[in-house]
Protein backbone atom coordinates (compact mmCIF):
# COMPACT_ATOMS: atom_id res chain seq x y z
CA UNK A 1 0.00 0.00 0.00
CA UNK A 2 1.21 3.77 -0.66
CA UNK A 3 1.74 5.73 2.56
CA UNK A 4 2.93 9.58 2.52
CA UNK A 5 4.95 11.33 4.81
CA UNK A 6 4.54 14.94 5.21
CA UNK A 7 7.32 16.41 6.69
CA UNK A 8 8.30 20.06 8.30
CA UNK A 9 11.83 20.52 8.92
CA UNK A 10 14.30 23.05 9.52
CA UNK A 11 16.03 24.12 6.75
CA UNK A 12 19.53 22.92 8.06
CA UNK A 13 22.18 21.45 6.09
CA UNK A 14 22.03 17.34 5.97
CA UNK A 15 18.30 17.37 6.83
CA UNK A 16 17.12 15.80 3.67
CA UNK A 17 20.29 13.16 3.63
CA UNK A 18 19.13 12.34 7.20
CA UNK A 19 15.48 11.60 6.14
CA UNK A 20 16.56 9.76 3.18
CA UNK A 21 18.93 7.41 5.24
CA UNK A 22 15.89 6.34 7.63
CA UNK A 23 14.37 4.91 4.19
CA UNK A 24 17.54 3.19 3.23
CA UNK A 25 18.46 1.52 5.78
CA UNK A 26 14.77 0.16 6.03
CA UNK A 27 15.76 -0.71 2.45
CA UNK A 28 12.56 1.21 1.09
CA UNK A 29 12.67 3.28 -2.20
CA UNK A 30 11.22 6.39 -2.46
CA UNK A 31 8.49 6.46 -5.01
CA UNK A 32 8.11 10.56 -5.03
CA UNK A 33 9.98 13.03 -3.18
CA UNK A 34 8.80 16.61 -2.91
CA UNK A 35 11.04 19.22 -1.56
CA UNK A 36 9.66 23.06 -0.74
CA UNK A 37 11.89 25.17 0.91
CA UNK A 38 9.80 28.33 1.90
CA UNK A 39 12.04 30.40 4.01
CA UNK A 40 11.33 29.68 7.40
CA UNK A 41 11.71 25.69 7.36
CA UNK A 42 11.33 22.58 4.11
CA UNK A 43 8.44 21.11 3.65
CA UNK A 44 8.92 17.44 2.62
CA UNK A 45 6.43 14.99 1.16
CA UNK A 46 7.99 11.33 0.64
CA UNK A 47 5.77 8.53 -0.98
CA UNK A 48 6.35 5.01 -0.50
CA UNK A 49 4.99 1.50 -0.95
CA UNK A 50 5.00 -0.72 1.93
CA UNK A 51 3.12 -2.85 4.71
CA UNK A 52 1.52 -0.67 7.43
CA UNK A 53 3.65 -2.16 9.72
CA UNK A 54 6.89 -1.20 8.24
CA UNK A 55 5.00 2.64 7.58
CA UNK A 56 4.22 2.76 10.98
CA UNK A 57 8.05 2.05 11.89
CA UNK A 58 9.54 4.08 9.58
CA UNK A 59 7.63 7.20 11.22
CA UNK A 60 8.66 6.65 14.22
CA UNK A 61 12.38 6.34 13.63
CA UNK A 62 11.56 9.83 11.46
CA UNK A 63 10.62 11.47 14.41
CA UNK A 64 14.07 10.90 16.22
CA UNK A 65 15.90 12.62 13.79
CA UNK A 66 17.53 16.21 14.23
CA UNK A 67 15.59 19.41 12.92
CA UNK A 68 12.28 17.25 12.30
CA UNK A 69 9.18 19.71 13.56
CA UNK A 70 6.75 17.61 12.42
CA UNK A 71 5.70 14.25 10.40
CA UNK A 72 2.17 13.38 9.16
CA UNK A 73 1.58 10.30 7.67
CA UNK A 74 -1.57 9.40 5.00
CA UNK A 75 -2.69 6.35 3.32
CA UNK A 76 -2.24 6.54 -0.35
CA UNK A 77 -0.11 9.59 -2.21
CA UNK A 78 -1.14 13.24 -1.65
CA UNK A 79 -0.69 15.87 -4.24
CA UNK A 80 -1.72 19.07 -2.15
CA UNK A 81 2.00 19.90 -1.96
CA UNK A 82 2.32 19.35 -5.97
CA UNK A 83 0.02 21.99 -6.16
CA UNK A 84 2.11 24.39 -3.97
CA UNK A 85 5.27 23.38 -6.26
CA UNK A 86 2.75 23.70 -9.81
CA UNK A 87 3.57 27.50 -9.91
CA UNK A 88 7.71 27.93 -9.29
CA UNK A 89 9.92 27.84 -11.89
CA UNK A 90 13.49 26.01 -11.45
CA UNK A 91 16.20 27.61 -9.86
CA UNK A 92 18.62 29.72 -12.97
CA UNK A 93 22.28 29.64 -11.73
CA UNK A 94 25.21 31.18 -13.93
CA UNK A 95 28.01 29.40 -13.82
CA UNK A 96 31.53 31.06 -14.69
CA UNK A 97 34.80 28.77 -15.16
CA UNK A 98 37.11 31.81 -15.91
Amino acid sequence: MEWTYIIRAASRPRVMMRIAQVFDQQMVPMRQCLLLDHGQGLDISVTIDVEEELALRIHAKLYKQQDIENIELAAGRLPAMGKQLAGLRPAESEFSFD
